[in-house]
């Protein structure tokens, strides 16, 4: 899947792995800028970052819009634990100079917690769950340094950092 913007709207491309030729194309809100795939690859779900339209659900087989996560907009990245239970969805609103990661839990597309870094960290970046309970996610702090927090993901609470990140966060991604 391919996020396209047209004039007026975005749209996702689902192209053939086979003959490598567009097959479906799904319409999203437009300021859609990415997807990201549960475990079993049965649901996408589209990003924004214009902090307007919450987060999308694409049903993969069906080709389509199916629903939305309420309360998700400024969406960055999205990561997912293994057994594909929960997602993380990285946030940031510029008007409201907030940031954090919203839990998702993804039988119920509701948000069930929000995980605040530290008063220190202004805008998320990357996220990625590991296969052993924890999910790190990328920061740029107040005073332009980075940070990666440590989130345990049974918990739902930021148990540490990474010391010794520096640059421009990437998109980080953990097996």
């Amino acid at each position: 899947m391919l996020v396209d913007w047209d004039s007026n709207v975005a749209r996702i491309l689902v192209i053939s792995a086979v003959t490598r030729e567009i097959v479906a194309t799904i319409p999203v809100p437009r300021g859609s800028t990415g997807v990201s795939f549960g475990p079993d690859g049965a649901y996408a779900y589209v990003k924004t970052t214009t902090c307007g339209p919450n987060v999308q659900i694409i049903d993969t087989l069906a080709n389509q819009v199916v629903g939305e996560v309420p309360e998700t907009p400024c969406a960055n990245d999205i990561a997912f634990r293994p057994d594909g239970a929960a997602a993380y969805i990285t946030y940031y609103n510029p008007a409201l100079t907030t940031s954090g990661v919203r839990v998702i839990d993804t039988g119920t597309r509701r948000v069930v917690a929000t995980i605040r870094l530290s008063d220190n960290a202004a805008w998320t970046y990357g996220i990625t769950a590991s296969s052993v309970g924890y999910a790190y996610v990328e920061a740029s702090n107040q005073d332009f340094t980075q940070t990666v927090f440590v989130i345990y993901t049974l918990s739902n609470n930021v148990i540490g950092t990474v010391s010794g990140v520096t640059g421009f966060p990437g998109l980080l991604k953990a097996m």
